[in-house]
């Protein structure tokens, strides 16, 4: 097993201000079902995360003809109190390698009172 690096950048206003203080919580699937959590950072000044380190599979997974998913996958969730929060599914984390993923946090001031969700994207695998 391989590892790779995965830093989380959450800002705000088109990715121009960076947000100190946000919570990023890093799940995956668990083996028997359910989810298991693999990490909790906050941003720092300048809206990031530190490195985390996360289990990959090898690279020479990759390079094998039959199938196979030569990268992990994590879901990265974003909260803040001033702002939306945000779930990135599916971020995929290569061996060797620094994966850098945004988030940008929208304002809760810019919402109807009404609104208590939290924005869902979900990255798409790549066909590797």
């Amino acid at each position: 097993m391989a590892e790779g690096t995965l830093i989380v950048r959450v800002t705000t206003s088109r990715a121009q201000i960076p947000i100190d203080g946000a919570t990023v919580t890093l799940t995956r699937p668990a083996p028997g079902g359910g989810t298991e959590l693999v990490a909790v950072r906050f941003t720092d000044e300048s809206g990031k995360t530190p490195p985390i380190t996360l289990a990959a599979p090898d690279a020479s997974e990759s390079r094998a003809p039959e199938p196979g998913q030569p990268f992990a996958l994590v879901d990265v969730e974003v909260w803040h109190p001033d702002y939306a929060g945000v779930l990135v599914e599916n971020v995929q984390v290569f061996p060797g390698q620094k994966t850098l993923q945004d988030v940008d946090l929208i304002p809760l001031e810019e919402f109807p009172p009404s609104f208590s969700g939290t924005e869902v994207f979900d990255l798409p695998q790549q066909n590797l």
